[in-house]
This record gives structure tokens, C-alpha cells and sequence, in this order.
């Protein structure tokens, strides 16, 4: 119990388990490249909203080599490939390539080289800029909360408030009235 205790409280300090509580919670959007090191954790991935991964990257949910279990990871893993393959990279703690990291979906796109992939991100981020920042930040909310439930009326009737509540905002109102008068909105200025 009290070699447990301790392992959890590290986890509770680590710096990843910090950043996989944050990720979710807070208002930023993480992007991840994957490729420089030798071996990347596929958790990383798994907590990023938005993931490149660079031809050459090794990616390994290793866990199962070291006498773990993926358990802290697991919700994320699970929530962004699937139960199936999840499965599969968990239990054979296999190493897997960009490619493959994309095809299964723990990243969104996969480049050539360093040059490549800071080239996607500088495009994400200036696609980011355009955003405004509460409702990308309510968009990453929504995905969390819409995700996996079933399309109801209940459903129907909390999507269309959460609509509603962004056209009353302040960031909704100046975004259609810079549409509506052509211009740019004030969040990027």
C-alpha cells in the first residue's frame, strides 16, 4: 500500500501526468511533434490536441516491458484510438512508426522532416490565431463532452444552448459583426 501511495503521488508531481490533467482542462491547445528522440511516448500523442509525427519517429506505449500497466495513459490512449487498437500497442508494447501513428489516428499528420512538420504547425497555429480564444477553448470542451454520447434530445437541446450562449458572448457578437462588415475580429489584431 504504501509503495503505491508513493508511485501515485509521483505521478500526481510528474511533469506528463501534470500536462495530461492540463491538457484537458485548461484553455490551451497542445500540439505535439513527434521525432526528435528515439523513442517517443505515444501518450504524448494521445494528449495533444493536435499531433505531427516525423518520418523516422518511433512511437511505443511501453508500459507492459517495464511491468506496468498503461492505466494513468489509458483514458486518453482509449479516447483518441479506439479500444481495439489500444488493445493491440498496449499489450505487445510494439514500436511503431509516423505512418502508422496516423493511420490508427494518435496523430493527424505525418511529414518528411523537421523543416516539414514546422511548417504544418505553423500553419495550425496561424489557423489558431484566426480562432477566438474562448471558443476554441469551448470547442475542445465540447469535443469532451459530445464524444461517445448518443445523438437525444437532451443532447440536441444542450448543443443548441451552448450555440446560443456563444452568438450572446462577447467574442461571438464581435465575430459576426466583423463578418457582417468585413473585417477582421478584434482577437486578431
Amino acid at each position: 500500500d504504501r509503495y503505491i501511495r508513493e508511485f501515485i503521488e509521483a505521478l500526481t508531481l510528474c511533469p506528463y501526468a501534470r500536462r495530461t490533467r492540463e491538457s484537458g482542462m485548461l484553455h490551451r491547445v497542445v500540439v505535439l511533434e513527434a521525432g526528435g528522440a528515439p523513442q517517443t511516448p505515444g501518450f504524448e500523442a494521445a494528449v495533444a490536441a493536435l499531433a505531427i509525427a516525423i518520418e523516422g519517429a518511433q512511437i511505443r506505449l511501453s508500459e507492459v516491458r517495464l511491468g506496468l500497466t498503461p492505466a494513468t495513459i489509458s483514458p486518453f490512449v482509449i479516447a483518441r484510438i479506439g479500444a481495439g487498437q489500444a488493445r493491440r500497442w498496449f499489450l505487445t508494447a510494439e514500436g511503431f512508426g509516423a505512418a502508422e501513428a496516423q493511420r490508427i489516428g494518435l496523430t493527424h499528420e505525418t511529414a518528411s522532416d523537421d523543416a516539414a512538420a514546422d511548417a504544418v504547425i505553423a500553419n495550425w497555429l496561424a489557423h489558431l490565431g484566426a480562432a477566438a480564444p474562448s471558443a476554441v477553448a469551448d470547442a475542445k470542451a465540447l469535443v469532451r463532452d459530445v464524444a461517445g454520447r448518443p445523438v437525444s434530445d437532451a443532447l440536441r437541446h444542450e448543443t443548441a444552448a451552448r450555440i446560443a450562449a456563444r452568438r450572446a458572448s462577447a467574442e461571438g457578437r464581435e465575430g459576426i459583426a466583423a463578418f457582417f462588415d468585413k473585417r477582421k475580429p478584434a482577437w486578431t489584431a
